[in-house]
């Protein structure tokens, strides 16, 4: 339905003789260059012939009239899945000058930027996905969908494309380049945030896409484990009964896992360090009713800031 609706425009406005492109002394500025479905453009139409103050302007959607009026200079369109390729034009009037007529194309972008924490240990259900942390690496990919469908996720789908990615507003060359649509970027160790934005780049034009990308410390969940296994449920700060199964899970830490030979779990019981062969799950209880007091201490030998701690009281039934 797309393309031939597609067909039908281009086959009637090359027919009329009239140019896609912007004329001159009259140009429409689009809100976005590349909306999603469901967002509202706002289109400014500017000139420096015209005292658009005090002309008229007609405004149509495919050809259609849909708003007029003595400096209506501003207009907005809806992006629908019904109505993903729209011509929007506009025609002005004004007193001693020629008519002109101006229009664009809006179309709704099939491109999708998606990130996620590389090599970043955080569990599935984690807040939904993995995140990159300071001082971690992050993965981002520019993927395009057309009609729900993955269109180019492949590389060699973008041959003839060129990619220049900017980190924070600034162009990163070594990103950048021909046929590459997907990125591994080393946070830094101040970032809380970043944004992203790359511009997608072919024969016909250039489309941008931008996400902000929030960016996660260290930090280390501890869960009380049943003895058979089945039951798991957060550490509290104060723990009461006669034996203790201890499962951690370190979050955000750039390891392939939590036995990654890079993280060293240091624990301590009443302050003196113990040597744990399993450091990620450990036992605890006692003979005689007391407060023991624990903390552990995870660090990434291979970073700088990556680390996290956690403390809590047993109490021996």
């Amino acid at each position: 339905m797309l393309a031939r609706k597609m067909f039908f425009l281009i086959s009637l406005f090359l027919l009329l003789n009239i140019s896609y492109a912007q004329v001159e002394n009259l140009i429409i500025k689009t809100s976005n260059e590349n909306p999603k479905e469901g967002e509202t453009v706002k289109l400014t139409l500017e000139s420096d012939k015209y005292n658009l103050n005090n002309a008229k302007i007609t405004w149509y959607i495919d050809g259609n009239e849909e708003d007029n009026g003595v400096g209506r200079k501003t207009f907005s369109v809806l992006m629908t899945n019904q109505n993903t390729v729209q011509i929007i034009s506009a025609s002005v009037i004004e007193e001693g000058l020629n008519d002109s007529q101006v229009q664009i194309i809006l179309e709704i972008s099939g491109d999708i930027l998606l990130y996620e924490g590389y090599k970043s240990q955080v569990p599935l259900f984690y807040r939904g996905r993995s995140l990159p942390s300071k001082e971690g690496l992050l993965n981002a990919q520019l993927i395009s969908f057309k009609d729900g469908e993955i269109s180019t996720f492949k590389p060699n789908k973008f041959q003839n494309e060129s990619f220049t990615w900017k980190v924070n507003g600034e162009i990163n060359n070594e990103l950048s380049g021909i046929n590459k649509p997907q990125i591994i970027y080393t946070t830094e160790i101040v970032d809380n945030n970043l944004s992203l934005e790359v511009i997608k780049k072919n024969g016909s034009g250039g489309k941008i896409s931008s996400i902000n990308v929030p960016i996660q410390n260290t930090e280390v969940l501890l869960y009380s484990l049943s003895d058979n296994k089945l039951l798991k449920k957060l550490l509290q700060d104060t723990e009461s009964q006669k034996k203790l199964n201890v499962l951690v899970e370190p979050f955000f830490f750039t390891v392939n896992d939590k036995y990654s030979n890079d993280l060293k779990y240091t624990w301590k019981i009443n302050n003196i360090e113990n040597s744990i062969s399993t450091p990620w799950y450990i036992t605890l209880e006692g003979g005689k009713q007391e407060n023991v007091k624990v903390d552990l201490n995870i660090n990434n030998k291979s970073k700088i800031i990556q680390k996290a701690s956690r403390a809590f009281t047993f109490k021996v039934k």
